[in-house]
This record gives structure tokens, sequence and C-alpha cells, in this order.
């Protein structure tokens, strides 16, 4: 049976349209049940992937994890969280006659299943839902740094959302009147925190990459294995379009040759490289978690400023059906003091091998876990993720000798607080001199001075600074 989407973005703004503007109650006034794309809202179960249902005896569990570096038990323990949300939620995506977004209960011909974290809430939902567009991803490029061409946004489950808007951490004057009474206080910089988020909270980053409808495209993929960095012309700044290994993705529904094709990357320099390559092999739609664009997702896209590239498409060039492939995803969930951390990408290399739970097409996607800062002989742990950190290199690290491509998301998240170091109000230079790319966190440290952790939520963060109260603080007003 077909819902009608018309029907439901009441139930949207009900439930959460008293919680973006800070002149209003930001409390929930009724639990959400409906996201900006129309889509029925389903829960994780904690207890599906939960390591004890004693919290006190989980911090231990963990603990002992982070101490003595059980990687075997991590990685059982980050195949079973993204095995929980990538079940499917009874919901199928589809495109209507109109080039319109359509949420149906039954499968068909080019219906798209939906997982569970794709009901969850983006960004614009949690921090400030009187700019929801209903029916868009509203897609952007990663806030972190540019010079990719992958889109993205961050998702939180109901009980992030709901932890957001009853402390009020959407409004930035709940931030600024906290940073005032720590320091008014003088209290000591360990205890310098928000409130702490549920045990159930999940937030994610879905990335996404562009192939047109009904043709054959070549993809780069990261060559590995893992994290191992190779097969780029720029193994400082691998980014995406430096690879030199390419799939088809082939949407023709027809049998295609594996010839060498011609294929630009970027160069160390910036410029641009024709190579001859031959496809590892091809694939179809049905390899990744694709999503077909509506009219709203790419009137969305092509506002000025939104989305520069996707994919190597231009937005102009964008149509109806064209696809959004999910590349990769960080994935981040509270459980215990220091978080869990893992982040996926996409792969054509052994797929299903050693991931316990997971069903296709998210057999296809390789995983990287961050649940410890060093290893044991005292050298950084690395995990990134190959989409989203290897452009962060530069003045956005507290020592620009630092790069993305050699970072672990615990480091940097675990310096996350509010203001940022520079106390820039400006989006676009607020991170700089922010992040940290490897090493412990103790959560005393000067760079913490004048400023209030955020439990590790960049995010947060960014969606607050950039509101007008803060400017109006910055300038006194």
């Amino acid at each position: 049976m077909t819902r009608r989407f018309a029907l439901m973005i009441p139930l949207l703004w009900f439930s959460i349209g008293c919680g973006g503007s800070p002149d209003q109650d930001a409390t929930l006034s009724a639990a959400p049940l409906i996201n900006s794309m129309g889509v029925t809202y389903v829960d994780a179960p904690f207890a599906d992937y939960r390591v004890s249902a004693d919290e006190k005896q989980a911090e231990v569990i963990f603990q002992r994890w982070f101490d003595d570096r059980m990687d075997a038990q991590i990685e059982q323990h980050g195949w079973k969280l993204f095995s929980t949300i990538t079940k499917p939620s009874g919901q199928y995506l589809a495109l209507n006659a109109q080039g319109g977004r359509s949420v149906v209960d039954e499968p068909g011909p080019g219906r798209v299943s939906i997982p569970t974290w794709d009901t969850w809430f983006g960004e614009t939902e949690v921090f400030d839902p009187t700019k929801v567009v209903p029916g868009t991803m509203q897609l952007h490029p990663p806030g972190q740094a540019g010079g990719a061409e992958v889109t993205t946004f961050n998702k939180y489950n109901r009980a992030f959302l709901e932890f957001v808007h009853d402390k009020k951490y959407n409004d930035v004057r709940t931030l600024i009147a906290l940073n005032e009474k720590f320091q008014a206080d003088d209290t000591p910089l360990i205890e310098r925190f928000i409130d702490p988020p549920p045990l159930e909270g999940i937030m994610l980053k879905p990335t996404y990459w562009a192939v047109k409808k009904g043709q054959v495209t070549p993809l780069s993929y990261w060559k590995g294995p893992g994290l191992t960095i190779d097969g780029t012309t720029s193994p400082k700044k691998p980014t995406d379009v430096t690879w030199k290994q390419i799939v088809l993705v082939n949407d023709t529904g027809k049998p295609v040759a594996l010839d060498p094709v011609k294929f630009s990357v970027t160069t160390e320099t910036g410029g641009e490289e024709q190579l001859s390559l031959t496809p590892l092999r091809a694939v179809t739609p049905d390899d990744f978690y694709a999503i077909p664009l509506s009219a709203e997702d790419i009137a969305w896209i092509q506002k000025p400023g939104a989305v520069f590239q996707f994919g190597g498409i231009s937005p102009d060039d964008l149509e109806v059906g064209d696809l959004a492939l999910l590349v990769g995803m960080h994935i981040t969930s509270v459980e215990w003091s220091k978080w869990t951390w893992q982040t996926v990408w996409w792969s054509p290399l052994e797929p299903g091998k050693g991931k316990p739970g997971i069903v296709s097409p998210w057999l296809n996607y390789d995983m990287a876990l961050a649940y410890y800062y060093d290893k044991a002989d005292g050298s950084p742990h690395i995990a990134f993720n190959p989409h989203l950190e290897p452009p962060i290199t530069g003045p956005i690290f507290q020592n620009p000798t630092q790069f993305g491509a050699h970072s672990n998301c615990m480091s940097c998240h675990h310096a996350a607080a509010f203001p940022t170091v520079n106390k820039d109000p400006n989006p676009a230079n607020m991170l700089l001199g922010s992040y940290i790319a490897t090493g412990p966190i103790s959560g005393t440290e000067q760079f913490f001075k004048d400023r209030t952790k955020t439990h590790f939520m960049w995010g947060l963060v960014l969606g607050t600074q950039s509101q007008a109260a803060y400017a109006d603080s910055v300038a006194g007003r």
C-alpha cells in the first residue's frame, strides 16, 4: 500500500517543528515519527548489539578492549552494530510518475529496500527543523573538508534527536550559558562537559557518489587492502578522485565488456591526468545501497552553493532517477564513556569475508574501527574513511603537519568542544585549528580552556556555532 507523502508532512512538523528556532521551546512536544524523506522511523534495538545489559559491566568490557587492544572482539562488535542498523525497515523507496519520492510497504521493480538507519533523522531535523525541506536528503559536501566529490549529511537516531531537543542543545544560547557558568565557577577542565547522551544513541555520516541511470559508469574504488594507501596519485592526500583502479557500474541490464577505458584522475599537484584503466569487474546498482534521486533531491542539490560536483556529475546534468550510491559511512554509538567508532566504505574486494550477520548489499562494505588511540608500541592506531578524511590537511589541524589519511576517529572527536578553538562564527572557517589527527585525549588539555566539551560531537558544534545568537555574543551584542 502506498503511503501518501503529502499527508505525512504535518506529522513531521507537529512533532519536531517546535525545536529549531532559538526563540521557541526546543523540547519535543510529541514523539517524531516521520523523517524528511517521508519514511516512518524504525529503531535499532539496543539489545541486538549491546555487549551487556548491565551498564557497569559494559563499561568494564569496553575498557578491557581499549586497554588490551582486543581487535577480534572489537571487530565482532562493529559488525554486529552494522548488522543491526542495516536490517530492512519494511519500507521501500520508489519514484512516482511526477519524479517525486514515494514510500511503499511492498517490494517491486525499481523499489529500494530502506534499511533501518535510513529511517532516522538528518542534521537539519535535529538542529533546525524549521529549515527541513520535505522529500529531500538535503545532501551537501562533507563539512570537515572540501576537495572531494562525495556528498553527505549526518543522521541521528531518535534517542539522539530527543536528547538534543530535551536539553535544548540545538539552541546555542544553552551552550553559551553553560560555558560561561563553567568559567565563572572555575570548573576543572576534566569536568567541562555537556550532559551525556543516552547509551542507545547512534550517529551516522552516510556518504554518496552519483552515477547516471541506464548507463555504464566507471567508478574508482579504494585499493587497500584495508586502509593501506596504494593505487593513488597522491599518497599524502589520497582523495577518491586520485584512485587509479575502477569497476564498471552497469545499469543497462545488459552484459558489458571489461575493455580498458579512459579515466581522468587528479594528480598530486592538482592537475588532471588521463589514464587507460582495465576495470576489475562489472557491478550493478544492486551491489550498493542505491537511492534514485527525486525531483526534490535535484532541486536541493542545484541550489547555488549547495553541491558543486556529485560523483563527477555537474548538478545541472542530474536527472530524476540518477542514482546516489552509498560509498561510505561513519558509525558512532554511545554505549560507554569513550563511545564506539567504526567506519565503512564500499569495496569490490572479497565481499562477505569475515562479516557475520551481514547480508547483501552490505556484504560489499569494508570496515575500520577506532576503539583505542594507540597501538601497543605507542604508534598511532589509524582508522579513517577513504572517502571522508583524505581531503583534510593543513590548517584545520592544531598541528598543520597532520593529515586525514593518517588519523583516528576517536582522537579527532574526543577533541570536540564548543566553541571551536578559533571561536569563529563563520562555518567556512570555524574548524580551523581545531582537529587532532592522532594520539590520546585526556580532557585536560589547554586547548579546552574557555570551552565546553560536547561529548565528542563536532556536529553539535557546527549545528549551533553558526547561529546568529553566537555571532551576537562574540560581538558583545
